[in-house]
């Protein structure tokens, strides 16, 4: 792609190289551990198998990378340490980091039935990645000490945890017993509860496992037969201290003295690479093969391209935009594949040492309201009135009012201002319990005030003091503080029963834009945080799994012989151009990558050369040289290819129904861009059309005036002519008629008078010499005839040539018909077009009239479960009066076995409270299905009312150069032409 106008995208590529001179840690954590643990049913706290395969996994991966010099991995997580010197990659930290994380997670699924066996994976592990730049041994130490502090203090708690949910403990309580407990409180618990010793378990689950190089004896072959004994760079396992100094002595001798520090290693965290990217900008994510030649090669992909192949790439980009759902396009050829990621897909980054609590399991947040917003109070603003009848419900006991910050201030109300009297007999509601204001009765009186106590009046712009406590507001929950709002910053009023978990100290959100709304998200699907290595380490690990996983899918005949492994790179692209640019140059560089591809395998296997012979005749031809080899060459033609080839593979996701207002606007936005785009398109039709008529009818009105003046001018000359011709011709007559009429009569006049002098035989032969003379002369008057005849002959051939002038002309005349045929044509193309528009339109009335049945059918269903909830509560009541009525019937019965025996009055109140167990019991049941049926019912009516997206995603295998792919989907880059 040399010299490409698209060329230019790649200037957008950051390498990322890494500072040289530091120790260059790259960490993967498994973050999906604990859904492999339920999904597979692992044993807690620590399963082995899936320890050994996480194991081998990283050995495979120092197998195969030769420049990492120490590992240590734990539980889910892997780090692997490069050397200060190493050049691998140019020290680029998203090659190093992807091409790591793709190998563990390739090594991950292919090793899986060697430590599984008959278990099937059921779900594929996602690794994310961090990259940590160290410029000391000391925080190459301090780091790797760190995370086996943290595989301890894990194991630890976890080994506690479990053994009080086996002695009967449910989960929720162990975990509540074991909160801010200390590690030797959980020793002494583990010890003394469960009967465990923590020190008798096994070290691999304490320490974890370090994974370093060493020189090993090995017996070797020699080229004389014999056996020799040859030192080999070899991979051992240990379960050893990182703390103390014997590890970092004997087995990884480090260049600098070290120390062991004690819980001195929260400084490590400014040495993470891992910085957030830009906002509102595009995010491209493009997925390479590593070694995919020779992968190839040793698989027996078919030449030049292997449908296999491709549709393998398309089941892993396919997993990959259904678990993310923030992408929004695909595009893929041959052995790479690259993701679109949406510019608004996540929130800013938020600022330093803020932070969000984890939301609860099924906790949902329902959609706000639109256009709704809490704006700034402005300078003097008062409160308004409470409306009359309006009520205020009592507080809680022993609630509180934070204290207000330093220097703030209460405005004063504007002059004048009063307050609407309340109305006649309007009470406020009584308090809860111990509460201490009940409402007032009528004539009653205010208690005094204690002795010596004093209210000082108010001064002007006065300030509040900060509450004491136990007053009198409700008291929010533990730990929540309110930080104050930015500027212009607005907040949406949630609906009813929504709830928000509370914040930690110093955590800000920043302000939504106007009219921005919140899509549900679907199961299972995660939303990619804007930050460059987590991105790319999660696309690249998931795709790299399920090209695993389905290879056996696929390649049915054809065994892994090792797994692939991918790297990828992000780039950042301003605006939509940029991005359309980036995607034209892969389309384009897939055609020409095929095309030569196409002739070099055509060469090799039909045309007898070998592979550089090939190569060496295909070097400095262009696309028609190529072209015409094998047409020519071959009888092939390239255009006569599968498109999958030639344009590759184009996946999009398209919204086919989403939330309420928000799918309304997308809708009509749409459908006002269609009408446009169609008004437009008719408008530039008929201005062509009638631009055309105008022209064709002028140059024919032109051509036919030139024609007549040409016809008339000609005619003119022509008749001119032969006037001229004529009246020379009489000119030259009239005189040699009347001077051989003045000879004959002066000759016979002369001739009488010889007659009557002379003899009459001369006589005679001078009149027959005369009558020759006088024939002669005729004949010469015939010849001058003959001659005019002659140009008259050459007028009429004259007037011939202006007759075929007049039929060319009337060709022309025929030829603009023609054209204005043709235009009439063009005019039935349009108008046939605009029916297939109608017919699209029909179409998509059909399809909302469809989308309107549907609802209207999930409506009929949600006041069925409306009607099958009031039943239940129906029955709940009706059950709570036989209570009663039971309870009645207890009473009474005791009254009289009370008369009785004081035995019998036992047994029945024991039978009494059995009973009332049981209505207490029967009452959470039903409690329980009212509140299943209310959320079927929510969960209905946010079907019904559209509150849910779905996506649905389309492989095509299209053009995406030309503006017909994109204005055909506006939703993708929300594109405007």
């Amino acid at each position: 792609m040399a010299n490409s106008r698209f060329e230019y995208v790649k200037s957008f590529e950051n390498p990322g190289t890494l500072d040289p001179r530091n120790w260059i840690v790259v960490t993967l954590s498994c973050r999906n551990v604990d859904a492999l643990t339920r999904t597979h049913n692992f044993e807690q706290p620590n399963d082995s198998r899936f320890l050994r395969l996480v194991q081998s996994s990283g050995e495979s991966v120092m197998r195969e990378i030769k420049e990492i010099v120490l590992g240590y991995q734990f539980a889910g997580e892997c780090s692997f340490v490069f050397g200060r010197n190493t050049t691998l990659y140019k020290r680029r930290g998203p090659k190093l980091l992807t091409n790591i994380c793709s190998l563990m997670s390739s090594c991950f699924v292919y090793n899986w039935t060697r430590h599984f066996g008959s278990v099937a994976l059921c779900r594929l592990p996602v690794f994310e990645g961090v990259t940590y730049l160290f410029p000391e041994d000391q925080n190459l130490r301090d780091y790797l000490t760190k995370r086996q502090k943290e595989c301890h203090n894990q194991n630890l708690y976890q080994t506690c945890l479990k053994g009080m949910i086996c002695k009967g403990m449910s989960t929720q309580d162990a975990i509540n017993s074991l909160q801010g407990t200390s590690e030797g409180q959980q020793n002494e618990i583990l010890f003394t509860q469960c009967g465990i010793n923590y020190n008798n378990e096994d070290a691999v689950f304490k320490k974890g496992t370090v994974m370093v190089r060493d020189k090993v004896n090995v017996s070797v072959i020699t080229p004389d037969g014999s056996t020799a004994n040859r030192k080999q760079s070899q991979i051992i396992t240990l379960q050893t201290d990182l703390v103390k100094d014997e590890f970092w002595t004997r087995q990884f001798i480090l260049d600098q003295p070290t120390k062991a520090n004690a819980n001195k290693h929260s400084y490590l965290r400014a040495f993470e690479k891992n910085a957030p990217l830009l906002p509102e900008t595009w995010i491209v994510v493009r997925v390479d093969g590593k070694g995919f030649h020779k992968f190839s090669e040793r698989h027996d992909f078919r030449k030049p391209n292997d449908k296999r192949s491709l549709e393998l790439m398309n089941r892993a980009a396919i997993s990959v935009m259904n678990t993310h759902t923030d992408i929004m396009m695909a595009y893929g050829q041959s052995d790479e594949y690259s993701f679109i990621i949406r510019k608004d897909s996540t929130l800013l980054p938020r600022k330093e040492n803020s932070t969000v609590l984890p939301r609860k399991e099924n906790s949902t947040v329902l959609p706000r309201k639109e256009n709704s917003t809490l704006l700034p109070r402005k300078e003097n603003s008062t409160v308004l009135p409470r409306k009359e009848n309006s009520t205020v419900l009592p507080r809680k006991e022993n609630s509180t009012l934070l204290p207000r910050k330093e220097n703030s201030t209460v405005l004063p109300r504007k002059e004048n201002s009063t307050l609407l009297p309340r109305k006649e007999n309007s009470t406020l509601l009584p308090r809860k319990e111990n509460s201490t204001l009940l409402p007032r009765k009528e004539n009653s009186t205010l208690l005094p005030r204690k002795e010596n106590s004093t209210v000082l009046p108010r001064k002007e712009n006065s300030t509040l003091l900060p509450r004491k406590e136990n007053s009198t507001l409700l008291p929010r929950k533990e730990n929540s503080t309110l930080l104050p709002r930015k500027e212009n910053s607005t907040v949406l009023p949630r609906k009813e029963n929504s709830t928000v978990l509370p914040r930690k100290e110093n955590s800000t959100l920043l302000p939504r834009k106007e009219n921005s709304t919140l899509l549900p998200r679907k199961e299972n699907s995660t939303v990619l945080p804007r930050k460059e290595n987590t991105i790319i380490s999660r696309i690249v690990s998931l795709f790299s799994a399920q090209y695993v996983r389905e290879w056996p899918k696929v390649f049915v005949d054809v065994p892994m012989s090792y797994p692939p492994s991918f790297d990828g790179r992000c780039v950042l692209y301003p605006n939509v151009k940029c991005v359309r640019d980036y995607f034209n140059w892969r389309q384009a560089d897939c055609h020409i990558n095929n095309l030569y591809n196409t002739c070099f395998w055509a060469l090799v296997e039909n045309g007898g050369c070998s592979p550089r012979q090939a190569e060496a005749k295909l070097r400095g031809t262009f696309s028609d040289d190529k072209r015409r080899l094998l047409s020519l060459g071959f009888g092939r033609d390239y255009d006569d290819e599968e498109e999958v080839y030639r344009k590759g593979t184009v996946m999009t996701r398209k919204v086919v129904k989403s939330r309420g207002n928000y799918d309304e606007e997308k809708i009509t936005s749409r459908k006002n861009y269609d009408v446009e785009k169609i008004k437009s398109r008719e408008n530039y039709d008929e201005e062509k059309i009638t631009s055309w008529k105008s022209s064709d009818e002028e140059k024919i009105k032109s051509r036919k005036n030139s024609d007549e003046e040409k016809i008339e001018s000609r005619k003119s000359s022509d008749e001119e002519k032969i006037e001229s011709w004529k009246n020379s011709d009489e000119e030259k007559l009239e005189p040699l008629k009347n001077s051989d009429v003045e000879k004959i009569e002066s000759r016979n006049y002369f001739g009488t008078e010889k007659m009557c002098e002379g003899d009459g035989d001369d006589f005679v032969e001078r009149e027959e010499i005369e009558e020759r003379r006088v024939c002669e002369r005729e004949g010469r008057v015939c010849e001058r005839e003959e001659k005019v005849c002659e140009r008259k002959e050459r007028v009429c051939e004259r007037q011939e040539r202006v007759c075929e002038k007049q039929e060319r002309g009337c060709e022309k005349q025929e030829r603009g018909c023609e054209r204005e045929e043709k235009v009439c044509e063009r005019q039935e193309r349009v108008c046939e077009k605009e029916e297939q528009k109608e017919r699209v339109c029909e179409r998509e009335d059909r399809v909302c009239e469809r989308e309107e049945k549907e609802c209207e059918r999930q409506k009929g269903e949600c006041e069925r479960e409306e009607s099958v909830c009031e039943r239940k509560e129906k029955m709940c009541e009706r059950q709570k009066r036989v209570c009663e009525k039971q309870k009645r019937v207890c009473e009474g019965e005791c009254e009289r076995e009370e008369k009785v025996c004081e035995g019998e009055c036992e047994k029945e109140e024991r039978v009494c409270e059995r009973e009332e167990k049981e209505c207490e019991r029967q009452k959470r049941v039903c409690e329980r299905e009212e509140r299943v049926c209310e959320g079927e019912c929510e969960r209905q009516k946010r079907v019904c009312e559209g509150e849910c997206e779905r996506d649905n995603i389309t492989v095509e295998n299209v053009d995406i150069i030309n503006d017909t792919f994109w204005t055909l989907r506006p939703w993708l880059l929300n594109y405007e032409g």
